[in-house]
Order: C-alpha cells, then structure tokens, then sequence
C-alpha cells in the first residue's frame, strides 16, 4: 500500500544507501622445520589502507630468520598470511695447543648445530717426552659462538744416576743428576779415584735412538745430546 502511494505522488523521491569499509587480517606465522606454526602476530587493516610491516624482534639464539614473505604494501580485499621461517646455525670448536711447547699447534676443528651433543676430540695427544695438561672446558653441548679449546704441554724431566757395580764398592751411588727431556748431557766430572784401585771409566750413554755416544774419554770432551725415554741408569762395567 505504502509502494502504491510512493508511485502515485506527485514528488520526486531519493533512495539512499551506504557503504561502510571493510576491514581484513594479516596473520604473521612460523613456517618450516623449527618453532613451526607459531603464531607471532595478527594485524588488521582497513581495505586500501598502507600496510606497516611488523617491527617484532624475530631474534633467536643459535638460529637465523629467514625474513618474512612479502608483505602487500596497502591491505588488498582479503587475509593476507605472511611466513617466515629459521635454519638452525652451524658453530666451530678448533681444538688447539697453546703453551711453551708446539704452541699455536691447531689440532682439529669441528663443526656442530647450536644445542647439538658435542663428542670431545679422541685423538691421541702423547708426544715423547712431554705431558699433555688436558684441554680446557668442551661444552656439552654447543653453544650458540664459536668455541676455542686448548691444551699444552710440560717438558718431562729424567734422572740420570751414576752407580758402581761390580765386586768393589758394589752399589755405591756416586751421584744423581736430573735433566729435561732433548737437553743436553753433561757427563759427570768427579773424580772417581780410589787407592789401590782402577776404575774402569763409565759405561757408554746411547741417545734413544740406539747409537753410540761415545767413550769415556769422549765423553769428557763433548756435551752429549740425550733424549731420555725415562730413568736411565748409566752401570760401570
């Protein structure tokens, strides 16, 4: 009835509507092998409006962020999902020697994923004549920077002892003298004289390579090169 009357009036008549703006999502996630679906951010943008990327700190130790997928610059007619993922870091423990002896000796380097088991180094550090301290603190697991490690060596120190054997004054030890591994040996200069006896001269030192050193007398006459595997007692014959 109402529609029959505005058709028959004798006016003019303006129909009016509106429009209202819509209002969309942008929804910031964590794709990929690491904290995947995380949730960082939901952001909401009228339609048309600019879009300011998301300021979150995406920082975390021991992995990077790849960066997000592209972001629209004004928001379009829809949600929008914006992605970004991590790859874990990958870290280096160089095993080295520091110290007086084979100083800057780099041993081994190894490479491990931040948070991974690290396995300590199983080669053999023996090294004639001297003692491997031990390396310092591994990490148990692998920290997020790399790691250095060291160990050293302390030259061994060896005695050298001069006895007497034999029928006559048998056991009498004439003297002891201690010596660092590769130094050189002096031979003894006291005077083993007795009245009424002949001494024999000592007994030849050999280096540990097996080879003659030398007699009595030349021993006297040079420093003697001694590379001692451990307490060698030089016997008169």
């Amino acid at each position: 009835m109402e529609r029959n009357s505005w058709n028959n009036a004798a006016q003019d008549v303006e129909v009016t509507g509106s429009y209202t703006i819509n209002e969309y999502k942008i929804t910031y996630k964590v794709t990929g092998e690491y904290f995947a679906d995380d949730k960082v951010a939901e952001e909401f943008y009228d339609y048309g409006e600019t879009v300011i990327p998301l300021a979150t700190d995406m920082t975390k130790e021991g992995y990077t962020f790849s960066g997000w997928s592209e972001i629209p610059g004004t928001m379009p007619a829809q949600d929008v999902e914006v992605t970004g993922s991590y790859t874990i870091n990958e870290y280096k423990i160089t095993y080295k020697v520091t110290g007086e002896y084979f100083a800057d000796d780099k041993v081994a380097e190894e490479f491990y994923d931040y948070g991974e088991t690290v396995i300590p180094l199983a080669t053999d550090m023996t090294k004639e004549g001297y003692t491997f301290s031990g390396w310092s603190e591994i990490p148990g697991t692998m920290p997020a920077q790399d790691v250095e490690v060291t160990g050293s060596y302390t030259i061994n120190e060896y005695k050298i002892t001069y006895k007497v054997t034999g029928e006559y004054f048998a056991d009498d030890k004439v003297a002891e003298e201690f010596y660092d591994y590769g130094e050189t040996v002096i031979p003894l200069a006291t005077d083993m004289t007795k009245e009424g006896y002949t001494f024999s001269g000592w007994s030849e030192i050999r280096n540990n390579a097996g080879t003659r050193c030398g007699s009595n007398r030349q021993l006297h006459n040079q420093r003697i090169q001694n590379y001692l595997q451990g307490n060698r007692r030089i016997l008169c014959r």
